[in-house]
């Protein structure tokens, strides 16, 4: 997990972001789903998940919200 928050912090920019990107890839990884299934269940571009995961680019409280719910989980617990 180490790796995965350095990756996360080149591009992230708070605590927040750098968590919600390790959270994703962790929990999608979890699932066992690759980028393009667990992108298509949300409804994102596999490109834009690639960049939410790697915390390259931030998504909006809406993209939380939508994340979160389609892994079953709270939104909250996305960004701890």
């Amino acid at each position: 997990m180490a790796k995965q928050k350095q990756k996360a912090q080149r591009g992230a920019e708070s605590g927040l972001e750098i968590a919600f990107a390790v959270n994703v890839a962790k929990q999608r990884k979890k699932r066992k789903q690759t980028q393009t299934e667990f992108a298509a269940s949300v409804g994102l571009s596999p490109s834009f998940l690639s960049m939410l995961e790697r915390g390259v680019r931030v998504g909006t409280l809406q993209t939380v919200d939508k994340v979160a719910l389609s892994l079953g989980v709270r939104p909250l617990s996305m960004l701890r």
